[in-house]
């Protein structure tokens, strides 16, 4: 999962297990909680794609309790999303980039994707 602060440009890579919405609510609170710690922040506003309010509902609710303002893209709007799309689909490259100097076996390359 990536996280993007669109005003100073800094981005989270959350590897999760699964994409349940106990996890993604781990790793927002985690998040969160360095925001504080370090920066002395705390975000009002999160922009994400639909899939947030149609699938993860209990992630919705989790925000809006912390007083987080979730503002969803559009549907089928992927521009709204395109720069952590490229991002993640940069991320992608340069790991298949990686596997592939490594000589990192076939077979075990859906394990990383």
């Amino acid at each position: 999962m990536l996280i993007t602060d669109r005003w100073s440009g800094l981005i989270w890579d959350f590897y999760l297990q699964d994409w349940t919405a106990l996890l993604i609510i781990a790793a927002i609170d985690a998040l969160l909680q360095i925001l504080s710690q370090q920066y002395k922040t705390t975000p009002k506003v999160v922009k994400c794609n639909n899939k947030l309010m149609q699938v993860k509902l209990q992630v919705y609710t989790w925000l809006v309790s912390k007083g987080i303002q979730v503002k969803p893209s559009a549907p089928q709007t992927q521009s709204q999303n395109s720069s952590a799309e490229r991002l993640g689909g940069a991320i992608k490259e340069k790991g298949y980039a990686m596997c592939a100097s490594a000589k990192f076996p076939w077979f075990l390359w859906p394990e990383i994707s």
